[in-house]
């Protein structure tokens, strides 16, 4: 869905960024084994560090998230804001061809349900991420004033993670803890999957988040604690859910079977072009079944690109813009790791895995239990439980080098999962 960018979001980086008076900090709980060393740790973030998949929240899924794994992997207690089925909202079923959520719902609509959380579970917990969260929203965000309120259930959703009145940074200074997550920026370009490359619109410019991602540091190091920085991916295009106009012709006698014509262009002039497939392909599997339904002809597929519309279609051009975004964003953050200190990782060794994107087909897009491969939720973006897995052992990497600890990283959680 296209992100909305608030017309306030520039005036927003001039707000304070917390109050900063907490409590005198205590020596650091050392109780959790000696392997790992990490005290009390809370997680800043989105829906990455939040543990959204198949385009979904619940509890089983959240469990499995990459600082849930962390936090296993070094023998440390973690409290999380699992959320009892079927969600907020709920995840996409599988198989894709179902065209629903667990719940029913459709999954091209913003849901309607957000499920309380589990019993027993009071907010804030050491898990403060929220799904869609730009980097000003964990600066300025209180469940009183959700943004952007793009879905009715905003306010809802952010009190399921945040106390009253309390924003990320200022719920996490109030945990005082040891080790301190801070992920944020994909959402500042994932808008980009629509179509439209806009600025203020459907991204957040490298110089506009700039400035309030390092407001957003400064208020962290208040805390005094170590601090792991979560960057960026460096190529878009190995995203499993983005395939090339070419791929689908190629394929288009098998998405001929599931009434999906797919136009010529997309072997000609829109060969180069990405299209984002959980809209463009699936959608176009919903359009022709209602067609069949109504005895009316399914349009084609097209792969053109339709400049200013959602069209789900980027050009090569559109590419280069986003990964040049990517570099800078994922550069500074970078920069401020080493400036600081802080331990550091970035999405690479998940999203730049050459096993990452098997080849299309669209009887597994539509039919597998695993459209994107075993590492990438039913949504085609956000991790699977083994893809978290990947990412937990990169942030015990990350810390295990600059702190000097030994989080192991071959235990815990999924640890069949390869390197």
């Amino acid at each position: 869905m296209t992100r909305i960018l608030p017309l306030s979001y520039l005036a927003l980086l001039l707000v304070g960024c917390a109050d900063s008076a907490t409590a005198p900090r205590q020596a650091p709980d050392l109780t959790f084994g000696e392997h790992s060393r990490i005290g009390t740790y809370v997680a800043m973030g989105t829906s990455l560090s939040m543990g959204v998949m198949s385009n979904g929240v619940v509890g089983t899924d959240q469990a499995k998230s990459w600082p849930a794994q962390l936090a296993a992997l070094a023998g440390a207690t973690f409290s999380q804001p699992l959320i009892q089925a079927p969600g907020c909202q709920a995840p996409l079923a599988s198989p894709l061809a179902t065209l629903r959520r667990v719940n029913g719902e459709s999954p091209f609509i913003r849901s309607a349900v957000c499920a309380p959380l589990v019993d027993g579970i009071t907010v804030p917990t050491q898990n403060l991420a929220i799904s869609e969260a730009l980097t000003i929203n964990g600066l300025t965000t209180t469940p009183e004033s959700p943004s952007p309120a793009s879905w009715p259930l905003k306010g809802a959703f952010y009190s399921r993670v945040l106390g009253p009145g309390q924003t990320q940074l200022t719920a996490m200074l109030v945990q005082q803890p040891d080790l301190v997550s801070v992920e944020f920026g994909v959402n500042e370009i994932l808008g980009a999957r629509s179509g439209i490359l806009a600025p203020g619109v459907t991204i957040v410019p490298t110089a506009a988040w700039r400035p309030a991602y390092d407001q957003l540091i400064v208020g962290v190091k208040t805390a005094g604690a170590k601090v792991l920085l979560v960057g960026m991916l460096s190529d878009a295009s190995n995203f499993p859910s983005l395939r090339r106009g070419a791929e689908l012709y190629a394929d288009r006698d098998e998405l001929a079977g599931f009434g999906i014509p797919v136009g010529d262009d997309c072997g000609g002039a829109g060969s180069q072009n990405y299209i984002y497939v959980p809209a463009k392909v699936v959608g176009a599997y919903a359009t022709a079944k209602a067609a069949q339904a109504a005895g009316q002809p399914t349009p084609s597929l097209s792969c053109s690109d339709i400049p200013g519309t959602q069209d789900y279609v980027l050009t090569p051009g559109d590419m280069a813009a986003v990964d040049a975004q990517l570099a800078e964003m994922n550069a500074h953050i970078r920069d401020v790791a080493e400036e600081n200190g802080f331990a550091f990782y970035d999405l690479d060794p998940l999203y730049g895995r050459r096993d990452l994107k098997e080849p299309f087909s669209a009887t597994t897009l539509l039919m597998s239990n695993e459209p994107y491969g075993r590492f990438i939720s039913l949504d085609g973006v956000h991790p699977s439980g083994a893809g978290h897995r990947i990412l937990a052992r990169e942030a015990a990497k990350a810390l295990n080098v600059t702190y000097h600890l030994a989080i192991p990283r071959g235990y815990g959680l999924l640890a069949t999962v390869a390197d």
